[in-house]
């Protein structure tokens, strides 16, 4: 039987509303009955989602879609809607192959290969969800800010403590290497770059750099080149900055707890979070705390 509870679906319908569906031993056959309903559940969701009026998407009704500029704020969403996608998202890829093969994409060759089969997969039922109903299904690589951890501990009561798959606070975010895992950032653009043609609703590959990305205008362009040299749709460059704000003194030191100019405690981190860009870490779940944490530096 095959294990397959680190990895799981989350749908999500142009940031309207977002639900979690929880893969654990199913077999092929029925993993691909699951897909099938799935999606039809997705066409019901659309017939409802179509129904919303124009006046509750001003940002979409403005600019983003063909058509919708002639849409009354009482008119319905349905003319203008199909423009938008329907995105099958997942996380854990990395806890899956340790569970499937012993050891994460990262780490071997083999589990890269069936990592890039399992992904495509869901590409082509995506490609084939779009045909038979006509809408634009795609595969995104999403973080799942919230889930991550809230089904890593259903797993831990269903499955126990499993060594590098249960064994922590979080699963890691959709095709990632796990941020725990310490490798230079040529390698990790190796690994991550084959899912970003395959998760074409939304990617990220990511490189975390010691000090002031400011001053280091080398390692922007080193990461920028692997851009283009591997194809990749979306990249970051994630680095700490400090802002005291006493005084407005700013810098790059790791846990700056006192500001050396003023002697101020009230610092201001900002730090990309999930893609966003956070000053304070108040707001974010445990589970994405420990991965912060857990976070190391690409060389």
């Amino acid at each position: 039987m095959t294990f397959f509870s680190s990895l799981f679906i989350c749908f999500q319908l142009f940031s309207f509303n977002r639900f979690g569906i929880y893969l654990q031993a199913w077999t092929h056959r029925r993993r691909e009955e699951y897909a099938f309903h799935v999606s039809a559940f997705r066409g019901r969701r659309f017939e409802f989602q179509k129904t919303a009026r124009a006046k509750q998407f001003p940002l979409l009704m403005s600019s983003l879609w063909v058509g919708a500029e002639k849409l009354k704020p009482e008119d319905t969403i349905e003319s203008v809607i199909n423009q938008g996608t329907l995105g099958i998202g997942f996380i854990g890829l990395a806890e899956c192959l340790v569970a499937l093969t012993g050891k994460h994409h990262a780490e071997d060759p083999a589990a890269q290969q069936l990592g890039i089969r399992i992904i495509t997969r869901f590409r082509d039922k995506a490609n084939e969800f779009s045909e038979r109903w006509q809408h634009n299904y795609s595969v995104l690589a999403t973080p799942a800010e919230g889930l991550s951890g809230r089904f890593t501990q259903k797993d831990k009561k269903s499955f126990g403590i499993i060594p590098g798959v249960t064994d922590r606070e979080y699963y890691t975010n959709s095709n990632h290497v796990p941020v725990y895992y310490r490798c230079s950032a040529r390698h990790k653009a190796e690994i991550e770059a084959p899912y970003h043609d395959l998760t074409r609703g939304g990617h990220i590959f990511y490189v975390e750099i010691d000090g002031d990305a400011t001053h280091n205008p080398d390692a922007i362009m080193s990461v920028v080149d692997m851009m283009d040299r591997y194809n990749m749709g979306y990249c970051s460059v994630n680095h700490n900055r400090n802002r005291c704000m006493d005084c407005g003194h700013e810098d790059a030191t790791d846990g700056l707890e006192e500001c050396p100019n003023c002697g101020g405690h009230h610092i201001d981190r900002l730090q990309r979070i999930t893609g966003y860009l956070v000053g304070t870490t108040n707001r974010w779940n445990q589970a994405k705390l420990a991965e912060l944490n857990d976070r190391v530096r690409h060389n």
